[in-house]
């Protein structure tokens, strides 16, 4: 809120009436405003305070300090007037104020998330507050009625062996599932499971904690035993969001996922989509606004990692990405076999995923060596893997 004193504090003690004067002198960038070449901001704000107005500074241009200063303003009398017409507002404008009408809260927030999808502005709208209600029909962020709404999510906690046992069984008899990983890092290679999501049908999913720093968690290690038979076998089919990030995740547990059918940022990617994250999608595609992770996380240098979040904040954000990756697929798979992009989504991109991980892992073994001549002036510098029988030699890497 900037008022009158906000003002002062901020320029030094210029009035607003003096901003014109203040701008013209500065100039503005932003605007075009050239200004007094090589006048700055404090010079700006010590003549005006000292002269007032432009016309006080041209009045007493032979008392304006330092000489180079007196010689610009001398230069630039036209510019800098000039300047100042640019940056004053025009109070004449027949301009009609109802602040009623301004009032911020009393607006429909779906009309303004439509007209954000409609602008393709998807990243703007979390950021949208709620406004006040003006109609007797209950709607979600989207707008959609009670009616209208994709069913909400059935979302289960898999902290005991028994539930872990039960979901299991569940992910074996559907024959397949998505999938989501919770993590500390964005960078596979150095992040920390903290929990896993699945689906296999629309609205329901379960979220198995393991790396959150409270509450009750079955081991990690003995999820891992369970799971891993699971993703390891190639006649389960997987479906994730961006799945060279989780295969990855996974592959740091010795977890080497099989059976990987769907991808549906590579999806979207194929069908032409500009915003192909996976909260971007929900809102154009499914007409559904699901949680940022700055609401559990925080954001900037306040932001905390996954692992510090509560479990029962974190079973709705995670279950509902293993939902709705599921739900995206349904629709991507349709929309590429009717466009006649299935063969090309199935036989190139997916199968990227696994090269994508392969070379990410052998970075594990590669070290970086040097190798040195007899002319010790010579020094190169290569990649080498380590396990290769020429590295076993002695005297020579």
């Amino acid at each position: 809120m900037f008022d009158e004193h906000a003002v002062l504090d901020r320029f030094g003690g210029l009035t607003p009436a003096q901003q014109p004067d203040f701008k013209a002198i500065k100039g503005d960038s932003s605007d075009n405003v050239p200004g007094v070449p090589g006048v700055g901001e404090k010079t700006a704000i010590k003549l005006l305070s000292e002269f007032g107005t432009l016309e006080g500074v041209y009045d007493n241009l032979d008392d304006v300090t330092p000489p180079r200063a007196k010689k610009a303003f001398s230069e630039n009398r036209d510019l800098v007037f000039e300047s100042r017409f640019l940056t004053t507002i025009n109070r004449e404008a027949p301009v009609i104020l109802d602040m009623d009408q301004c009032r911020f809260w009393d607006y429909d927030r779906s009309d303004v998330v439509n007209l954000m999808r409609d602008l393709e502005f998807l990243n703007v709208i979390p950021r949208v507050p709620e406004g006040r209600p003006t109609g007797s029909n209950t709607k979600d962020v989207l707008g959609n009625t009670e009616s209208d709404k994709v069913m909400s999510g059935d979302y289960r906690l898999v902290n005991t062996e028994e539930s872990l046992k039960a979901m299991v069984e569940a992910l074996w008899e559907s024959g397949r599932f998505s999938f989501d990983t919770e993590t500390t890092d964005l960078n596979a290679m150095k992040a920390r499971l903290v929990g896993l999501s699945f689906s296999t049908t629309p609205g329901s999913a379960w979220y198995v904690p393991v790396g959150h720093r409270e509450g009750e968690q079955v081991p990690m290690e003995h999820v891992i035993s369970e799971l891993r038979p699971l993703l390891e076998d190639p006649k389960v089919l997987k479906t994730g969001h961006n799945l060279n990030y989780d295969v990855m995740v996974l592959a740091n547990h010795d977890v080497d996922v099989q059976g990987i059918y769907f991808d549906t940022m590579m999806a979207a990617h194929l069908l032409g989509r500009k915003g192909i994250g996976l909260k971007n999608l929900a809102v154009d595609v499914l007409n559904q606004e699901m949680t940022p992770i700055s609401s559990l996380i925080g954001s900037g240098k306040q932001a905390i990692t996954f692992d510090r979040v509560s479990i029962e904040e974190a079973i709705p954000y995670a279950c509902a990405d293993a939902d709705f990756t599921l739900r995206l697929q349904g629709i991507f798979e349709e929309s590429l076999r009717e466009q006649g992009f299935w063969d090309l989504f199935q036989r190139v991109e997916m199968p990227l995923v696994d090269v994508l991980v392969t070379m990410k892992l052998s970075v594990r073994t590669l070290r970086p060596f040097r190798l040195v001549t007899r002319k010790p002036w010579r020094v190169v510098f290569r990649w080498v893997n380590l396990s290769h029988p020429r590295c076993l030699r002695k005297n020579r890497y």
